[in-house]
This record gives C-alpha cells, sequence and structure tokens, in this order.
C-alpha cells in the first residue's frame, strides 16, 4: 500500500517531471541544431553546456528513482532539514506548486537528525501532506503554504499549514482511517494520511492535525537522535 501511494503521487507530479525534463532537452537540441549549422561553434563551452543539461536530466531521473524505490528495511538516522528540502525538490514537479505562495522556515544548523528514520520515510511523509495542501488549495485565489521546521528539548517538529478550504469536524476523527477519502472518485485512495500515520508512529513518533474552519495544519513531531557521548 505504501508503494502503491508513492506510485499514485508521482502520477500526479507526471505532467511537472515532463515539463521538467523537456526544458534541458530543448536546450540541448537548440545548441545541437547550432554547432549543426556551424561546426566550428563546438569548443569547451558549448560541450560544458551540454554536459550541464545531461546533469541536470540525471539529477531528476535520481530523485525519481530514490523516490519510487521500494522502502528498505534498514533504519538509520536522517537530517531533518535534508528531509524537508528533498520533499521540496519532490513536490516540485507539480504545476500548481507555481501559483502557492510558500513560505520556508527553519533554522540554520540547529535541526538534529531524527532516530532510527527508514530512508525516504519521512520525505514520503512530508510530500503526502503537501500534495494534499495542494489539492485543499485548488480554489484558492490567494493561496498559501507554510513550512516550518524546529527543535524543542529533544523533539524534532515539522509544520505543513496551507489557507485551504479546511477539514470539516465530522471529519476530524476518520482522517487516519484506511480507505477513508473525501476527495471525488479517482482522485484520491484514502491511504495518503493512513500510511503517513503508521510511518510516524513507526518512529516513536506522532502527528497532529488541527483545522478551525478554513486551513488545515499538520504538525509532526519525531525524537531526536541521540547523540553518541565525547570519547574521553
Amino acid at each position: 500500500m505504501i508503494q502503491q501511494e508513492k506510485m499514485a503521487a508521482m502520477g500526479q507530479m507526471a505532467a511537472g517531471v515532463a515539463h521538467e525534463i523537456a526544458n534541458p532537452l530543448a536546450s540541448m537540441d537548440s545548441l545541437l541544431q547550432l554547432l549543426q549549422r556551424k561546426p566550428d561553434r563546438m569548443d569547451d563551452d558549448s560541450i560544458g553546456k551540454l554536459r550541464d543539461q545531461i546533469a541536470r536530466i540525471s539529477q531528476i531521473v535520481r530523485q525519481l528513482t530514490d523516490f519510487a524505490h521500494p522502502s528498505q528495511t534498514a533504519w538509520e538516522t536522517v537530517d531533518v532539514g535534508e528531509a524537508v528540502a528533498r520533499a521540496l525538490q519532490m513536490v516540485r514537479f507539480d504545476h500548481r506548486i507555481r501559483k502557492v505562495d510558500m513560505h520556508i522556515e527553519q533554522p540554520q544548523g540547529d535541526l538534529p537528525a531524527v532516530t532510527a528514520a527508514q530512508p525516504h520515510a519521512l520525505e514520503q511523509v512530508l510530500v503526502n501532506i503537501i500534495l494534499n495542501a495542494l489539492d485543499a488549495l485548488a480554489d484558492e485565489p490567494a493561496p498559501r503554504l507554510d513550512i516550518r521546521a524546529w527543535r524543542q528539548g529533544d523533539q524534532c517538529f515539522i509544520q505543513v499549514a496551507d489557507n485551504g478550504h479546511g477539514i470539516a469536524a465530522e471529519h476530524m476523527d476518520h482522517l487516519f482511517d484506511p480507505f477513508f477519502t473525501t476527495k471525488p472518485v479517482g482522485k484520491g485512495t484514502g491511504l495518503g494520511l493512513a500510511i503517513n500515520y503508521r510511518l510516524i508512529r513507526s518512529h516513536h513518533g506522532r502527528i497532529e492535525v488541527e483545522s478551525k474552519g478554513r486551513g488545515a495544519k499538520f504538525t509532526i513531531c519525531l525524537p531526536a537522535a541521540k547523540e553518541d557521548p565525547p570519547v574521553s
């Protein structure tokens, strides 16, 4: 079910992925046409430009492969700031993100790794929450998305808040139930939030939701990784 939800998220972002790859391909094609007409223009600068565009495509493919790969069983610590950055790199493929006024707030150098995190699990949770927020912002005239990360004691917090249509009070108790969805048929599996809940709980953390009238706020809380004591 986790893998199915990953692929559903990638399906939502497919048009953006195609656009991201099409841009460097178009640049490469234009340069190759120029070099075909004027072979004498082939120099180190032209080769460098082609290599830059190839590297850009390779990075996109690598990001997609990392995100789509089935979850590994190995556990390791994950830097919270890097997890947020990777999630934002993925959701940039969704064309709807360009219409959203996005604000990102996280302290520099003060976010530790979170303990015993499966590779890419936290990234997947954040991608799912942000894509849900984009759904909620679809009809909002001034869509806004706020992403915050901070440390408090031995806990790390990541918060995603939107100013969309919000969550009805009668739905709050069922948000994390498998297959519960308020989206039209074909627009959602009802598994995303249930999987998020399962993944965060498996990391000894919790996920909280707040929605009062307009907007929704999802807050993830995870224990910070314990630092090894200094060697005397």
